[in-house]
Parts: structure tokens; sequence; C-alpha cells
């Protein structure tokens, strides 16, 4: 290719290894959300079993949607990922995967760490034995964060494929599309008027982010919280199909707990942004400890500088 055509000509092969990466982020959650699950049912804690203390039912129950929600939005990107290899893609599909691409990866990294964190956590002391496979599951899926994009290039990457084709728009119509047929189901009506009220706010937002005078310093500073809200928007998207098909109770619950219980839209009000972009250069670069200023470290006996540890 001609130089600087690079990146859109391998872009299909980034495709395929950041979708293998979110699998392996999901398939770690699965592993670990299992050990805990069967750890409840075998644990006594104050005379009764884990699985009976409505606190322990909490925190498993919320790392279950975490991984519930990454994987829905995982297999439809999947079934893009089929139609575009089968040459059955339409043009807006294939900008809809190369959007989606890197918002699933950088929703289902960073939940892979926590959730296996909280479960590590959920068998106390025993999870950070190494015979459980609890740590070796916490360390290995940190790299997930890291590989085929960090959290920040991603976010930074799905802004570039908004710019150059009009992804957000496409995104938009797919979303409000796929949800008008819920409309009609009153049990997840509360989950669908959510959905179209959070991915409205979005949209704005972003025509007010491009059309400031700090555009691009507002856009590159609230560009990792932009993805996530959109990945968190698309999962319920999925999970909302899911349980309309299903007419499953459990189904239902997971889609009501991930629309209505869990934050979707998770960028800062416009109305502070100034602010938060200014205290993010004081905080991030004059450090408490350090001795001289913009953060820089001390000096080594050669006079030159040497990093704080």
């Amino acid at each position: 290719g001609e130089p600087g055509e690079g990146v859109r000509l391998i872009s299909s092969m980034i495709n395929i290894t950041r979708i293998y990466s979110a699998m392996g982020s999901i398939s770690a959650m699965r592993r670990a959300i299992a050990i805990a699950r069967d750890f409840a049912h075998r644990r006594k804690a104050f005379g009764t079993l884990l699985s009976t203390k409505p606190l322990h039912l909490s925190t498993l129950a919320d790392i279950e949607i975490e991984f519930r929600g990454s994987f829905a939005f995982f297999m439809d990107v999947v079934k893009l990922l089929g139609h575009e290899e089968c040459n059955k893609s339409s043009s807006s599909q294939k900008i809809l995967l190369r959007f989606l691409c890197p918002l699933l990866k950088m929703q289902s990294a960073k939940q892979g760490i926590s959730v296996t964190s909280e479960a590590m956590e959920c068998l106390g002391g025993t999870g950070y034995m190494e015979d459980t496979d609890m740590p070796r599951l916490h360390r290995d899926v940190h790299v997930n964060s890291i590989w085929e994009g960090t959290t920040n290039v991603l976010a930074l990457d799905v802004w570039r494929a908004i710019s150059r084709n009009n992804a957000l728009e496409v995104f938009e119509s797919a979303v409000t599309t796929r949800l008008s047929p819920l409309k009609n189901n009153e049990k997840i009506k509360s989950c669908v008027d959510r959905l179209e009220s959070s991915l409205s706010y979005m949209i704005r937002y972003a025509k007010q982010l491009i059309s400031g005078p700090k555009a691009n310093i507002y856009v590159e500073s609230t560009a990792r919280l932009f993805g996530m809200s959109l990945g968190r928007i698309y999962s319920g998207l999925v999970l909302s199909e899911h349980a309309h098909w299903s007419a499953n109770d459990m189904d239902l619950a997971a889609t009501i707990r991930w629309c209505c219980h869990k934050p979707l839209v998770m960028v800062p009000s416009f109305e502070v942004l100034e602010d938060l972009v200014e205290s993010d250069k004081i905080l991030a670069l004059h450090l408490d400890m350090d001795k001289n200023p913009g953060g820089t470290g001390d000096l080594g006996p050669d006079g030159k500088l040497r990093c704080k540890m």
C-alpha cells in the first residue's frame, strides 16, 4: 500500500486480534465467576454457607452481570465479523464492525481485571493461593488492556473512526433501529427508554465536544469515558434483544440490572469540562512528593534526571 495507508490495509487483522483479546478477558471472567460461585456453596461463614448471605449474593450477581454484558456484546461483534468474512456485509455493517471492535476490547479488558479481582476476593485468603487458579487468572487478564491497543489508544481510535467514517451516525442508526421492535415489550420498556435517552445524550454530547472552541482538548480528555459509555449502551441493546427473544426470567433480570441499575453514561457533564482539564494538569504533573516542578524525578549523582519509583 501507499505510505500512510498501513493501518487501513491491516484493519481487518486488527479487528480479529481485538476480538480475540476480548475473548480472553471474557473467558477469564467466566472461569473466575465459576470458581467463586462453587466456593460460595462450600464455604461457611458465621455458621451458614456464603451462598445464603445477601451481601455475598449481591457481589456474585454484580460480577455475573458484568460478564453477561461483555459476552452479549462479544457475540454480536463476532456475528458482524462472520458477515464480513463471508462478503455479506453492507457498507454500514463494515463501518459498525470497525467502530465496535475498539469499544468491545476496551470494555471487556477493564471488566476482566475488575471481575477477576472481585471473584478472587470472594474466596477470601484462599483466593490469594496459587492452587485456586485465581492469582493466575487475575495476572494474565491484565495483558488484554495492553495488547492490541491500551485503553487510551482504543479510546482515540474510536474518535478516529467517527471523524473518518461517520461511525457515530452509523452506530446511532443501528441502535435506534434495533431498539424499535422492543418497545412493545412491557417487561423491558424501562430498559429501552433508558437506552434511548442515554444514546440521545451521548450524541448531543459528541456534537457539543466537536463544536466547541477547545474541541481537540475536550475530545481527547473525555475519550476513555466516552468510549466506555457507548460500549455499555451497546451491551444494553444486545442484552435487551436477548431478553425479548428468550422471555427468560434470568435474562430479563440481567437486562434490567444492566440498563436500569448500572451507569450507562459515564462522561462528565459538559459544564465542568474546563475545570476538569485544568485540574488534570495539576494533579497529574505536580506530584505531592516531587521536589522538582512539572513531575520530573530527582537528579542523580551525575546530574541527570532519574525517574521516581
